[in-house]
């Protein structure tokens, strides 16, 4: 599901771009698309990070805390 809400905003962000008829060229110079890509970056890499811990930590939480 995420893939699609991704692949669907991709998609209305280039009819934007030719609707908007914007110079492609400046996009990467403006504050506001490098401080989402940076945010974006950030956000891959806490979800990367928190996903290996886990994957190493999950049999030892198993052991350690209680069946609900």
């Amino acid at each position: 599901m995420g893939i699609i809400i991704q692949m669907i905003m991709l998609g209305f962000g280039a009819i934007i771009l030719i609707a908007c008829k914007t110079p492609v060229k400046n996009i990467p110079n403006g504050v506001v698309f490098k401080s989402g890509m940076t945010a974006c970056i950030a956000i891959f890499g806490i979800a990367r990070m928190s996903d290996t811990y886990f994957s190493y930590a999950m049999p030892e939480l198993k052991l350690l805390l209680p069946t609900w």
